[in-house]
């Protein structure tokens, strides 16, 4: 359909963009770089944040106090045979998506705000309609990360359209942007899933 975006073609876009490295050229150049190490993990910030980075167990906690909310923080985490997929902590047993390229022997994460890390071991998916998609294994890597979601549990929808709204969640997932409140549009419903996610691609 004219002017839609099909699901599987986006997908192996989103997927492709997160394994490159991600470089802020839209953002004004570093005016105050600083970080902060622990056993693990490195937080980096090239703008002057005030960094509070632990790790406690399995957990990776960044308190950041940051000047300007559009200059993110980069989390570089070091496995140490830790596995899975990395998930960022929204409350007591909620994980949600966190934008990371994986380099084998540690993983590059950017966040845009506080923070607690962990790897989880989700359960494996398997969508049946994506075995003869040329994005099936993008398809795959994004919805074992929380990014992308089936109609079913075993059917993806690869050649769907998306709505504005449900493109405005995927971005918000995939690049760990956070929802904030502003003046509601009139045909967005504050019930819906993807509310605070279609707030932050309008303010973008």
């Amino acid at each position: 359909m004219k002017g839609k975006i099909r699901a599987g073609v986006l997908a192996g876009i989103l997927s492709i963009t997160l394994a490159t490295p991600l470089q802020a050229h839209a953002y004004q150049e570093p005016t105050d770089y600083v970080h902060m190490k622990t056993s693990n993990m490195i937080v980096y910030s090239a703008y002057g944040a005030k960094i509070n980075a632990s790790e406690k167990g399995d957990t990776f906690s960044i308190k950041a106090t940051i000047v300007n909310n559009r200059q993110p923080l980069e989390i570089e985490i070091f496995k140490n045979g830790q596995d899975g997929i990395l998930k960022q902590v929204a409350k007591k047993g909620v994980m949600e998506p966190v934008a990371y390229r994986d380099l084998g022997d540690r993983v590059v994460a950017i966040i845009h705000n506080s923070a607690e890390l962990k790897f989880v071991n989700p359960q494996p998916i398997y969508f049946r309609d994506i075995d003869n998609s040329e994005y099936s294994t993008y398809i795959s890597t994004l919805a074992e990360r929380g990014i992308v979601q089936g109609r079913t549990a075993d059917h993806f929808g690869v050649n769907d359209s998306l709505t504005r709204a449900q493109f405005s969640a995927l971005l918000a997932r995939a690049f760990s942007f956070q929802p904030v409140q502003a003046t509601q549009f009139k045909d967005i419903d504050a019930k819906k899933s993807w509310y605070g996610a279609m707030l932050v691609h309008y303010i973008l």
